[in-house]
């Protein structure tokens, strides 16, 4: 449904699905599921799969969705809908409230009657599958003509939305030649007067990639809205040794004593943090390698909160979904 960038992707259900089912009425009676590749990093679900395995998972009973990587280690998982019923019964102890100093002051014990209710309760759950490869004779080359297809139809609206700055192709460009040789060979016909749009030096200006600026104060900031769950904290006011040491185990067990809580904030704030870190559209623009500045940008925060592994096992969770996005 979309060919997307290293990071993101997304789609809408459209009149090709209809027409493909149309098409191969064979699958009329199929489930509709979904695959995505994580392409460079590693096949895991990161907190944005998560949230749609939760948000499909409750369209329907049960949601498939498998991650896929250019090394071939695959991930899935699948939910379910679980409804419950619960008989809940309220009855009143008494009431109490403190007084300046005075202690604990208790009211008259409260005589209304019990009340027995059932309540209703429904919520998402999901299990990790076994992914089993199966090598098969198949080329699928219906997907390669589908895979055109999406790009020329992104292609039409590049168009539409830019202004084409040159029509030629620059891989064969050699630096140690001027730009008005090479185009007197490729392209004769159409050198008039050897005016160009832009000259040798532009030229080596734009094929030279900016240096990538990894701060490790924006590192650290990264870290410390990491390790408090806040984004409004003051970093420079912030002391994480004495967070780390003595605070962060206690206040996180009683943050997320609920079960798989903190994974799934874990998850959450590493994806939102490494990918927020540097403007998106900024590094497609300067032709950065978008996989490539993740794991730099995780690895700077692996290297401040290595002196901390072990001393607690949040500290160690946080470094292994860190490592996820080192390539």
């Amino acid at each position: 449904m979309d060919l997307g960038t290293s990071t993101f992707t997304d789609y809408n259900m459209d009149e090709t699905v209809a027409g493909y089912i149309a098409d191969n009425i064979e699958l009329f009676d199929c489930d509709l599921q979904l695959c995505h590749s994580h392409h460079g990093m590693k096949a895991w679900f990161s907190g944005t799969d998560l949230n749609t395995l939760r948000e499909e998972g409750n369209e329907r009973n049960c949601f498939v969705s498998l991650i896929v990587n250019n090394e071939g280690t695959y991930c899935a998982a699948i939910t379910r809908k679980v409804q419950t019923k619960t008989e809940v019964t309220t009855k009143a102890l008494g009431t109490s409230y403190q007084f300046f100093g005075e202690g604990a002051i208790t009211t008259e014990k409260d005589s209304t009657p019990a009340v027995t209710q059932v309540v209703d309760n429904e919520y998402i759950e999901y299990y990790m599958l076994d992914v089993e490869r199966e090598t098969v004779d198949n080329p699928l080359e219906y997907l390669d003509k589908r895979f055109d297809e999406i790009e020329k139809k992104k292609a039409e609206t590049r168009k539409r939305q830019t202004t084409s700055i040159h029509p030629y192709n620059w891989e064969n460009y050699v630096e140690d030649r001027s730009f008005t040789e090479w185009m007197k060979d490729k392209h004769p016909e159409h050198v008039v007067k050897e005016q160009y749009l832009f000259d040798d030096k532009t030229m080596k200006e734009m094929e030279t990639t900016p240096k990538i600026d990894i701060s490790p104060g924006a590192v650290h900031k990264c870290v410390v809205q990491m390790l408090t769950c806040s984004l409004l904290i003051k970093v420079e006011q912030f002391n994480i040794d004495t967070w780390i040491r003595q605070y962060m185990q206690s206040k996180y067990d009683e943050l997320f004593a609920a079960p798989g809580t903190f994974d799934a904030w874990a998850e959450f704030i590493v994806d939102y943090l490494i990918t927020n870190f540097f403007d998106a559209a900024l590094l497609e623009e300067d032709c950065y390698d978008w996989d490539y500045v993740q794991s730099l940008v995780a690895q700077s925060m692996c290297e401040e909160l290595a002196v901390y592994k072990g001393v607690n096992t949040y500290i160690d969770e946080y470094l292994s979904v860190i490592d996820r996005y080192i390539v």
